[in-house]
């Protein structure tokens, strides 16, 4: 990917960036950018991120019957599908779950 990627190209790369665990340069380079470019778009979607509008959905909220079940959040999507997120999910791995559930949703 150049350095002409789309906004949903380039969120879709700091999304892999998060979970890949790989240094920002090595990233950048091997998607054909340079660690300043890939900075001004991570920059640019966090920012996005953060003022979007939030919408809401219905939720239930169950109690935990089971002690293991504490730190446990499971969203059911409209679809039937579940996610479940535990205690000590990466902070970046959350916002590139979000990203993607935005938008396909």
């Amino acid at each position: 990917m150049a350095t002409n990627g789309t906004r949903q190209d380039m969120t879709a790369l700091v999304g892999q960036w998060e979970r890949s665990g790989e240094s920002r340069g090595a990233f950048a380079h091997r998607h054909g950018l340079t660690v300043w470019q890939f900075d001004y778009w991570k920059r640019r979607i966090r920012q996005d991120v953060a003022t979007e509008p939030t919408g809401f959905a219905p939720v239930q909220l169950i109690k935990a019957t089971e002690p293991a079940d504490r730190g446990v959040v499971e969203v059911a999507l409209a679809n039937g599908e579940r996610l479940t997120i535990r205690d000590g999910v990466s902070a970046g791995l959350l916002r590139a779950i979000l990203s993607a559930l935005r938008e396909t949703c």
